[in-house]
């Protein structure tokens, strides 16, 4: 025979046995939820807005009915993705973290609540502390050395450091914003002006690094490099200038000389003009080359190449093949033949581009190699050129053939410096270092965010009775004793004929 009863008078009469044990539990769990609540540290919490444009083409790559239609082109969930993970960074929270030194970070205005819950962890830390103790003892005082390296030593600092570095990484919360191109990032902390800090400081070293990724620094770096290297060999020129003008006597040239030395020049010019021929070419292959690497996708990886006359009909030809493509697919389906032939048309014009693009390219390779043969023919002929002069006077034509070395290389270095200071400007100006913007930083909270002591009573006061009665229900589950003349009914299935009270 089932023990347990089912009917409503039979449930009452359970709560009304067992209210007591009810009551406690309740108010119990009540208790407990408000000394948790209010033992556990109050938290600030502080967020900044960070606004991410769509996908555009650089400007000096496409034309402006290009760029147009690219800027229209739908917001990639995988750019906000990007962007959060460059966020959370092991560059940025390193930067963070030693700008705060959170490492060595602990607080300082401790109050009773953290005195209470000190002395509540206390054993815990002990039994957690009880396995390296004796590690510590099993393994003698070289493993106990070591220990005590590890805690107080360069390594120490060391761990505690990355310790910091993986904690922000967990404490700092990107979330995307749904349907918008604004994602948040939030930061909690028990000192609500340092919550603010820690926030706007990753944000800025977000947007720092962000540059670092997305912007092209390849121009200049080709450039800074040369200038490097052309000012060190300038050094060493005028180091021997100087040393053979102070050392020797220089006698007059004549009328032969001049003219032997005029034609070298002239060489001399036209070798440094083909030189600053090659490094721009060899500057434009590597930027296409580069660009090819990094955007697979795209067909045209220059400006150059987009101005050809029949590169630029065939990419206005497809543009408005895209366009007619879009009309049909908003009309018909894909399966449609007018939407099937549009495709076609669409990678048939697709190869064509990159067929003529890769013609290109193979062209202005052909050029640069025209370039260095003609590079080195020149420096062949001012050889044979300063070969003849040998049978000249040795100090004069030594004297003038660096003075013409230093000049030309004075000029040479002059151009590329210029051509730095425009590649700096490109890059400034890059439309990747815009990518991103800082709608609103972060404020100092003037209230916690957790915890909510009002909103933990409620789930209390809600779940706690819930939690009583399944309790006193379940002990009385079983509770098999017969109390009453109804138990010995319903257990014994025999009629009570009469009762004497307890006296």
């Amino acid at each position: 025979m089932n023990p347990f009863r089912n009917t409503l008078r039979d449930y009452l009469y359970i709560v009304f046995k067992h209210k007591s044990a009810l009551i406690g539990i309740t108010l119990g769990i009540i208790v407990l939820t408000l000394i948790f609540s209010m033992l556990k540290t109050p938290m600030y919490g502080a967020s900044t807005q960070i606004y991410v444009r769509s996908t555009i083409y650089n400007e000096n790559l496409f034309d402006n009915q290009r760029e147009i239609i690219a800027d229209a082109m739908p917001f990639g969930q995988e750019r906000i993705n990007t962007e959060i993970a460059i966020v959370t960074s092991w560059p940025v929270m390193e930067k963070v973290v030693s700008l705060f030194q959170l490492q060595s970070r602990t607080k300082e205005d401790k109050t009773i609540r953290d005195y209470i819950k000190y002395y509540i962890r206390w054993p815990f830390r002990q039994l957690l502390s009880l396995p390296g103790l004796i590690r510590g003892w099993i393994g003698g005082d070289e493993d106990s050395q070591g220990e005590l390296e590890d805690s107080g030593g360069g390594g120490g600092e060391a761990v505690k450091f990355r310790k910091a570095v993986n904690g922000l990484q967990g404490k700092i919360k990107c979330k995307p914003v749904p349907y918008s191109r604004v994602f948040t990032i939030s930061y909690q902390d028990y000192d609500p002006q340092m919550a603010a800090k820690i926030v706007n400081a990753v944000t800025d070293e977000y947007l720092n690094r962000h540059l670092e990724v997305n912007i092209n620094i390849g121009k200049s770096e080709f450039y800074a490099e040369q200038i490097n290297t052309l000012t060190q060999k300038l050094e060493v020129l005028e180091e021997q200038f100087s040393r053979f003008r102070s050392s020797e006597e220089l006698l007059s040239y004549d009328e032969q000389e001049k003219s032997m030395l005029f034609t070298i020049n002239s060489y001399t010019n036209a070798l440094t003009e083909v030189r600053k021929e090659i490094i721009s070419q060899q500057n434009k292959l590597e930027r296409i080359k580069n660009y090819m690497r990094e955007n697979p996708d795209q067909m045209i990886p220059s400006k150059e190449l987009a101005q050809d006359p029949l590169i630029s009909q065939l990419n206005r030809e497809l543009v408005q093949l895209e366009l007619k493509l879009a009309d049909l697919k908003q009309k018909y389906t894909d399966e449609n033949r007018l939407v099937i032939e549009t495709e076609t048309q669409i990678d048939d014009y697709q190869k064509q581009i990159r067929g003529q693009v890769l013609k290109r390219i193979e062209l202005e390779s052909a050029s640069l190699e025209k370039l260095i043969a003609e590079e080195n023919a020149l420096e062949s002929t001012i050889a044979e050129l300063r070969a003849t002069m040998s049978g000249l006077p040795k100090k004069e034509i030594t004297y003038k053939s660096m003075e013409e070395n230093l000049k030309r290389e004075k000029e040479l270095l002059k151009n590329l410096k210029e051509k730095y200071e425009e590649a700096l400007v490109e890059e400034a100006s890059d439309s990747r270092s815009r990518m991103v913007k800082v709608i609103e930083y972060a404020n100092v909270p003037s209230k916690s965010s957790s915890p909510n002591i009002r909103l933990n009573l409620i789930i209390a006061i809600l779940i706690a009775p819930l939690i009583g009665l399944g309790t006193v229900l379940g002990l009385e589950f079983f509770d098999h004793s017969i109390n009453n003349p109804e138990d010995s009914e319903h257990y014994l299935g025999l009629k009570t004929l009469g009762s004497i009270k307890e006296v």
